[in-house]
């Protein structure tokens, strides 16, 4: 049985792959460590110029991660932003870096099938706000987002320091 790992490299180049399940930008913090039956694997999406990472440059604005989670079942997709306090422009970057990986428009550069992997989660996709700053949504921006299957969550910084997959989906209360 092929690793989550060994899965993602023959779509995502490998060299956009990060090491490990943790990932820090300027003080902000998204560590997992999953538990004995999960997979996770982190991938870099908003890289500097001089990255060798050069594969999701056409996303702009775009957040910082892809993470994918599997457990014996279940896949779950988490678009991740590390952001000091504009959390206005993270939400703008995940909805727009989902749209570039999700939609069944034009708009799936990557073509890149996040129904199919969270199906199995009936379709839903996270997006990850790491920030000093609080999210408030109205109940109208929030709804328009679930009909599109995304759930949006602002985290603390060093927050979510060692969950498991399990854990970060609990937050979400979906």
């Amino acid at each position: 049985m092929s690793s989550l790992k060994d899965l993602v490299v023959k779509i995502f180049p490998e060299e956009c792959i990060v090491d490990g399940t943790s990932y820090s930008e300027k003080g902000k913090r998204f560590s997992l460590r999953p538990s004995y039956n999960e997979e996770a694997v982190l991938i870099k999406i908003d890289i500097k110029s001089n990255d060798p990472c050069q594969y999701f440059k056409e996303i702009n604005p775009k957040c910082d991660l892809l993470c994918i989670c599997t457990n014996k079942s279940l896949g779950f997709i988490f678009f991740v932003e590390l952001k000091g306090s504009d959390v206005k422009h993270a939400l703008e970057q995940i909805i727009n870096t989902i749209k570039a990986f999700c939609s069944r428009s034009s708009q799936n550069i990557y073509h890149f099938d996040c129904q199919k992997l969270s199906l199995s989660h009936h379709g839903k996709i996270y997006g990850v706000i790491i920030s000093i700053q609080k999210l408030t949504l109205k109940q109208t921006e929030k709804k328009k987002l679930h009909k599109q299957g995304i759930y949006i969550e602002r985290f603390k910084p060093q927050e979510i320091k060692g969950w498991t997959c399990s854990q970060l989906l609990k937050r979400f209360n979906t």
